[in-house]
């Protein structure tokens, strides 16, 4: 298991059982059941990423529109339960944004820190 999807479900878990500690059950729920399709959506863009050794351009952008797809028919999806548990499924789904957070952080202390260096 790569280290962002350990992220992911780690920051879903504590926001889960936060909501669950406030009294939000409909969110805790939404969180939980919506992290599978979190964690599937990341591995769709990494697997096109990654090993991009002889794949078009186009793969990631088929893949993008896939997870956009997915992303909306399970958020509509989880409206039929309530709207504490779509929020729940929307906060899921968000937190790779948050990995993706981690990654710009990383970039900047680089451009710091080779900055820093060639002065």
């Amino acid at each position: 298991m790569g280290r962002k999807i350990s992220y992911m479900i780690g920051l879903s878990l504590l926001l889960a059982g936060l909501a669950y500690f406030l009294g939000y059950a409909g969110i805790t729920w939404g969180v939980l059941a919506g992290l599978p399709v979190a964690v599937f959506n990341h591995w769709l863009v990494a697997s096109a990423v990654i090993p991009a050794g002889g794949r078009p351009p186009t793969a990631l952008f088929g893949r993008s529109m896939a997870r956009l797809l997915l992303s909306l028919a399970v958020l509509t999806a989880s409206l039929l339960v309530s709207v504490d548990f779509t929020l729940g499924v929307a906060i899921a789904l968000l937190t790779n944004m948050v990995t993706y957070l981690g990654d710009v952080w990383q970039a900047i202390r680089l451009i710091q820190n080779t900055g820093q260096k060639s002065d």
